[in-house]
């Protein structure tokens, strides 16, 4: 190094890269490849090259040299692992095992006892993920597309299709398991009942697949709809089954509530009440009465904090200067009255 700052890099301009480096080849060849060298005695270094080392050598190779660098990573629940700054995804059943991880400028391959298992395109930061990686059903959730389900609903019937399209109608991705379920139905039900069930949802004002399946369990999407001003009646194998008594005499609190769940049920005539408008009625029974037993609780509270007030206020007028007796020898403090016999 020092001969080359000294003969090459001393007293030399460049105006490019390109030039330096042509003016180091002719240095090379016409002053350092033709010098007298010590170490070979006295020899050029270009002659002994020519003679020695020139028919070694190999031809370069078809590609160029790839600079790699390899690490090992866990396999997390979401089948992602940690490369750097990005996340890429690999096969849902190497879940939790470690890969080894190759990585050059272009691409990240993944290895997995010595097989190659996986290979993504190099990302600087973010996340990459290949839906293939992730399980069966995971797979059918993400093909189940907003537009699968309203040709699969338009199968069903024009009342499924409109409780479909209600739903996916505002956020569809976060709505999308909701609509899948409603589908799900069919296995289950037929399309039929399906219908049926979706068209008396539509009907009460609430198309949505908690409702759709409670009428499909009841076994009330075909019963007929209430005409004006007569009384619903269900079926006593409705929502809550056979095991609901006609009219059962209850006993009441002071509040006039009943006390539990059992009085409450009991408290329905048999295929009388609508389950929808028992609910309601229920719902609003237990507000009451938890309101109710707050308010109690806070007046049991007044009245324990006024009690504890009188008897800091009696025990107040005791004088600070005696204190209470402890023995049978007690005496009068200073300043103080004995009390007479």
């Amino acid at each position: 190094m020092p001969y080359i700052r000294d003969s090459f890099w001393s007293g030399r301009p460049f105006t490019s890269l390109d030039h330096m480096q042509a003016e180091a080849l002719t240095w090379a060849r016409e002053t350092a490849g033709r010098r007298q060298c010590r170490p070979l005695q006295g020899a050029a270094p270009l002659a002994v090259f020519k003679a020695a080392e020139a028919e070694a050598l190999l031809s370069l190779p078809e590609t160029p040299f790839v600079l790699a660098k390899w690490s090992t990573a866990t396999v997390g629940p979401d089948i992602h692992i940690k490369v750097g700054r990005t996340r890429y995804s690999v096969p849902w059943k190497l879940i939790g095992r470690r890969v080894d991880v190759r990585s050059t400028a272009t691409m990240v391959q993944v290895l997995h006892d010595g097989a190659l298992v996986k290979t993504h395109a190099a990302l600087e930061q973010g996340k990459r993920t290949d839906a293939s990686d992730y399980p069966p059903e995971k797979i059918a959730f993400q093909m189940r597309t907003p537009m699968w389900c309203r040709s699969q609903a338009s199968e069903v019937g024009d009342a499924c299709r409109e409780v479909i399209d209600q739903l996916l109608e505002v956020n569809a991705l976060y709505r999308l398991r909701a609509a899948q379920g409603v589908l799900g139905l069919r296995k289950k039900y037929g399309d039929l009942l399906l219908e049926a069930a979706c068209a008396k949802a539509i009907l009460v004002g609430d198309p949505s697949y908690y409702t759709i399946k409670g009428i499909l369990v009841a076994g009330t999407e075909t019963t007929p709809n209430p005409t004006p001003g007569t009384p619903e009646r269900r079926p006593s194998e409705g929502l809550f089954g056979a095991s609901i008594p006609t009219q059962i005499p209850v006993e009441r609190n002071d509040a006039g509530m009943l006390e539990t769940l059992d009085a409450r049920l009991a408290q329905a005539p048999g295929g009388e009440l609508g389950h929808l408008d028992f609910l309601q009625v229920l719902c609003q029974d237990e507000i009451t009465r938890l309101e109710t037993v707050a308010f109690e609780r806070r007046l049991r509270t007044r009245r324990s904090s006024s009690s504890k007030s009188l008897w800091r206020a009696s025990t107040s007028t005791r004088p600070r200067s005696c204190p209470p007796p402890r023995s049978a020898s007690w005496r009068p403090c200073a300043g103080s009255t004995p009390a007479s016999p």
